[in-house]
């Protein structure tokens, strides 16, 4: 009985609960150095992992402005210790409140005539320096926000572009917040459904209307940044924070721009006089143009910095249901399965059978393809995924512990080799008695996804090198040079996303050499960060940090072996 208990409240709640430490040994004390793997592990969980220094840089370079979160609006800050020490570049304040918010006087509209007075916005921007990062604070795009009429809020057509530009100038010019980042709106593609209460139409927001709009609310936001500062590119611009990935990131309106098709969930939909078929390239294209047409935009504003998009991947059968968890015939939840679809992301031919957040029995190839649009129609504009998070309801806390962390480390690797310039890990912060599952910091503590997160934020940093492994999609591996304070080292990162141990013979390419540093006994479900020195290290010099299932008081169920 007991065991079972315990068993039940390790998926109830180590998704969120404080784990131990990290597990700090060095090549010399591990018990697994060269020749000394041990002969039960079988020959099909052996293999290498090489670490190519000729390609140094190849893909770029992690810097900390690649790591960011999000403010939850809904609890109090945590502490300034615990922010800093995950040495984050970005904090994000927005989010569906935000849509609403009044910049005069803090209020945000919640839901059926409910108001919410928000943490004043230049209190929250403080805060986030504090926390040693800046803050990419939301503009409202949806045009509507609290007003005060005979003393009792009430929503308004008021939030303009004018209002835009007024918060520019009043924010940077009289208050001297020096806002670097506005990101304009959150999820234009959803309004219809998190806004209903208030949302004017029966559908959502058409592709050129809501184009439009952001044209309109990008040059207001850079005129009023010119009367401040002489300067309209001091402000970085993001957008569109489009999160409709269900939908194949498509507008969804079924009356101008979509159709359904034969396919169940499917759509089809057309821009541009039918020259488009997916709404992002024609939302860059559209900007491209609007930069050029001075009938529209006189001083040839930059319209957009950073192409931003959500990602939430789903792992139900019902959308509408929170608890129903793709499950095994014996009702055991699919962890290897959910941790294989992260190939979603940057595999071309991965077709997607468990993740409700793309197209099932399609090939999403994500980041590949959202590159592609960019690049083919708004080249200069860096791609950022601005919210990211396993399942975004608050109310999916069963999932499996080890889901959460792993899926992240492993995402974290695919995303900076995929060539995204910033990772948002929503939320920061949440609270007791109904805490967010997939928050970094619970109760002003850390819990397992915050730890997993400070390890790279830590450590994953420095010029991208290219990693082959021999292990399938079983175990991967993500490598930096980091030069910084004159220790040159590489941070390897392996990610063993199965139950069970892997053998791995960790070895070193350069130019015409392949030379095999040492033996190492991989731990399940985990990850182990292996720091090396560049210039002749010693078993003692090499030092090691594991995360995983141990660490985080999880359970390794041999039914996932």
């Amino acid at each position: 009985m007991l065991k079972l208990l315990l068993v039940s409240a390790c998926l109830v709640g180590c998704n969120i609960s404080e784990s131990e430490k990290y597990h700090e040994t060095n090549l010399q004390e591990a018990t697994a150095s060269v020749g000394e793997i041990r002969e039960e592990i079988k020959d099909e969980l052996s293999g290498t992992i090489s670490i190519n220094l000729n390609t140094a840089g190849n893909r770029g370079t992690v810097t900390r402005e690649f790591y960011g979160t999000q403010l939850s609006p809904f609890t109090d800050y945590p502490s300034t210790e615990i922010v800093k020490k995950l040495a984050l570049g970005t904090i994000r304040i927005g989010g569906n409140l935000y849509d609403t918010f009044n910049w005069e006087n803090g209020m945000a509209f919640l839901a059926r005539g409910h108001y919410k007075k928000l943490q004043p916005y230049e209190e929250a921007i403080s805060k986030v320096r504090e926390y040693g990062a800046e803050p990419i604070m939301q503009i409202n795009l949806l045009g509507q926000m609290p007003i005060y009429r005979n003393g009792r809020p009430t929503m308004s057509n008021t939030a303009s572009a004018q209002s835009a530009a007024n918060f520019i100038q009043h924010a940077n010019g009289i208050l001297k917040l020096n806002i670097k980042h506005i990101c304009l709106g959150n999820e234009f593609d959803q309004w219809a459904d998190t806004h209903a209460d208030i949302w004017q139409y029966d559908e959502p927001m058409s592709a050129d209307e809501y184009i439009d709009r952001y044209i309109e609310y990008a040059i207001a936001v850079r005129g009023g940044q010119e009367k401040v500062s002489g300067n309209p590119n001091d402000i970085k611009l993001w957008g569109p924070e489009i999160a409709n990935s269900f939908a194949d990131w498509q507008s969804g309106n079924m009356k101008k721009d979509c159709q359904w098709t034969s396919v169940q969930g499917v759509m089809e939909c057309s821009y541009g006089n039918g020259e488009f078929d997916h709404f992002l390239p024609y939302f860059y294209h559209r900007l491209s143009k609007a930069e050029n047409d001075t009938s529209i935009n006189p001083k040839g504003y930059k319209l957009l910095d950073y192409a931003s998009f959500h990602y939430y991947p789903t792992f139900r059968t019902k959308v509408s249901d929170p608890n129903s968890i793709i499950v095994d015939r014996t009702g055991r939840q699919m962890v290897n399965e959910m941790l294989e679809s992260t190939q979603l992301f940057h595999v071309s031919d991965y077709v997607n059978i468990y993740d409700r957040g793309s197209y099932m029995n399609f090939r999403p190839n994500l980041f590949n393809r959202m590159q592609e649009w960019k690049n083919q129609y708004y080249p200069d504009a860096k791609l950022v995924l601005s919210e990211f998070a396993v399942d975004s309801l608050d109310t999916t806390p069963n999932y499996h512990p080890i889901v959460r962390p792993l899926y992240m480390a492993e995402l974290v690797g695919i995303a900076a080799n995929s060539g995204i310039e910033n990772f948002n890990r929503s939320f920061l912060n949440t609270n007791h008695p109904q805490p967010i599952p997939w928050a970094l910091v619970l109760d002003d503590a850390p819990t397992n996804l915050y730890n997993m997160y400070n390890l790279y934020t830590e450590h994953f940093l420095g010029q991208l090198v290219d990693v082959e492994d021999t292990f399938e999609d079983k175990v991967n591996s993500y490598a930096t040079i980091n030069t910084d304070n004159d220790n040159k080292h590489i941070a390897l990162f392996v990610v063993n996303k199965s139950a069970n141990m892997h053998a791995a013979s960790i070895h070193l390419k350069n130019e015409s050499t392949d030379l095999p540093l040492f033996d190492y006994e991989v731990k399940p479900w985990g990850v182990t960060l292996f720091l090396i020195p560049m210039n002749n290290p010693t078993p003692e010099d090499i030092k090691i940090i594991e995360y995983g299932a141990k660490e985080m008081g999880i359970t390794v169920d041999s039914h996932y072996q």
